[in-house]
Formats: structure tokens, sequence, C-alpha cells
């Protein structure tokens, strides 16, 4: 495929994303190629949230979306994490050096912090840790609220726990972190000025984990 071919072919799945499987069916994409496609495809999703502009990091769909907002279902447990780390013996001026090379930038005060107060730690934040520690995200977050929002309906739903699933298979990401990520994508509809609609919600979220796992195959 050449940089004409890949061009129209990414406009296209960008353009119809109910129709992404079938497009990469028919296009002679390589595997390496449809996951380059994938990629690409996936952060345009995102940037689709951002249509009304950037707001504040706290308040940002784009950023709450890839997990780099703060979120209460993937909070980091300072107690947990204290416990991880110490045995995983590795010290905090390591695990920051190990989170800089994957392009964190926390300090070793940070790293410090964190075993005390570490509510701003974002869910890919906290993913990364855990794969730093060798340890499941389960095992460094506090369990969620129960708190009732909008949404509660949505999360109680059983496809809504397959999706998630989904999603955290094909992103190679822990469930906590895809909950976390999902939930995120929910918000961005009210960010939007849109009511969320159990049906409408689940069907949005499933034609994007489809499209994702059809590139995948591809």
């Amino acid at each position: 495929m050449n940089e004409e071919e890949f061009d129209r072919l990414l406009t296209e799945l960008v353009a119809r994303p109910d129709e992404r499987t079938t497009l990469l069916r028919k296009s002679r994409a390589s595997a390496e190629e449809a996951a380059h496609l994938d990629a690409l495809v996936f952060t345009a999703d995102a940037a689709w949230l951002a249509t009304q502009g950037a707001p504040p990091l706290d308040e940002d769909p784009v950023a709450a979306m890839l997990g780099l907002v703060p979120d209460r279902e993937c909070s980091l447990d300072p107690r947990s994490f204290t416990r991880a780390r110490q045995h995983a013996r590795i010290a905090p001026s390591a695990l920051a050096q190990r989170l800089k090379l994957r392009g964190w930038d926390p300090s070793t005060a940070d790293v410090v912090r964190w075993q005390n107060a570490a509510a701003d730690v974002p869910p890919a934040l906290v993913q990364a840790i855990a794969d730093e520690l060798a340890v499941a995200v389960d095992a460094l977050i506090q369990p969620p609220d129960a708190a009732t929002d909008r949404f509660e309906a949505i999360r109680r739903a059983p496809a809504f726990e397959d999706i998630v699933a989904r999603w955290a298979r094909v992103r190679h990401i822990a469930l906590a972190v895809a909950r976390a990520e999902l939930d995120s994508r929910m918000a961005a509809t009210v960010y939007r000025g849109q009511l969320p609609d159990t049906d409408q919600v689940l069907s949005a979220l499933d034609t994007l984990v489809r499209s994702v796992e059809g590139a995948r195959e591809y």
C-alpha cells in the first residue's frame, strides 16, 4: 500500500466508523499497516471529542479517555502502592526513573508522596506503575465509591462489563483502567451537551470497541 492509498483508507476509516472492519478487510493493508491505522484511528476518535475546544485538563474528554485524568474508578491506594513497591524492592528514585523511560515525568518526591496521598495519579500512570512493580492494577487501587450518578444504570448493565473486558483485551490494559477509560468516554457525551441514554451509550461504546477489534484482526 502506497502513501496515497494509506491516507485515503485512513480518511475513510475515520469518516465511516461503522464500516471499519469491512473497509480493512477489503483493503490491501498489511498487519503492520493495520496496526498503524488502528493507532491513528483511535487518536482521531479521541480528537473528535474535543471539537468544542480545549478545556482544562481535568475537564478534557480527550485526556480523560486516554487515562490521563485522575478517576475514582482507578484511584491509586497509598498503602497498597507502598506494600507493592517495597515487595518489589524498587526504591522511589528507581521507580521514578523507570516511569520517566515510559514517558512520564514524576520526581522521586512524587513517588514518596504517593505513599501518603495519591489522588492525583491518573489511570494510565497507575497502569505503568503496576507494570513496573509486576503486580495487577487491582492490587494497587482503592475500591470505587458506591456513589450514584447518571451512569449507574449503564455500569450495572451486563453488556457494559462485556464491553469493558473486550476493551481491556484489545488495548492490553487492566480491567480497572479499561473501565475508567470507557467511563470517561461516557462523560464526554455529557461534555458535548448530550443526555446519556443507556442503549445509545452502550451501542456507541460497542461500536468503538468493535472498530478497534476489527483493526487488530487485519
